[in-house]
């Protein structure tokens, strides 16, 4: 995002330049481009901002959606979870309806694509530098986790 915005000239360039930064790594442009086209997460990243912020939030939602499912009509909650899933089949979760669109599309009860679009339009700065050394995390984790 900020070497994006270093490429312009005006602030309003930066703006724009940071949201084309933005939309290239999630919704890839508009949510039939996104969602028909099957380019969402096209130019997937890890970055911090989009795992602190975007990714997090996803998670949230369907969590939260799977939980009151679970708590609502766990039969068949329970039938769902021991069915094989294939691939196609879990992606049902991140589709939601096109508008005016007349094929049949599996609909998801998260509108992504909504999450999506809020991160891409908004302006939170981020830092380039780590905020922690990788080696050093992933050696107190194997620690905690595999030493007890």
């Amino acid at each position: 995002i900020n070497s994006a915005r270093r490429l312009a000239h005006t602030p309003e360039q930066a703006d724009l330049m940071e949201q084309n930064a933005r939309l290239l790594i999630t919704t890839w442009g508009p949510r039939v481009a996104s969602e028909e086209g099957g380019l969402r997460d096209y130019g997937h990243r890890e970055w911090a901002g989009l795992l602190s912020d975007l990714h997090h939030r996803r998670w949230e939602e369907w969590i939260a959606l799977k939980r009151s499912q679970l708590q609502n009509n766990p039969a068949a909650f329970q039938k769902t979870a021991m069915k094989n899933v294939s691939a196609s089949d879990a992606a049902t979760d991140y589709v939601t309806q096109l508008p005016d669109n007349d094929k049949a599309k599996p609909v998801s009860e998260i509108d992504f694509y909504t999450i999506d679009e809020a991160w891409v339009n908004s302006r939170k700065h981020y830092t380039e530098a780590a905020s922690a050394n990788a080696v050093d995390t992933a050696v107190r984790l194997f620690r905690e986790l595999c030493e007890n």
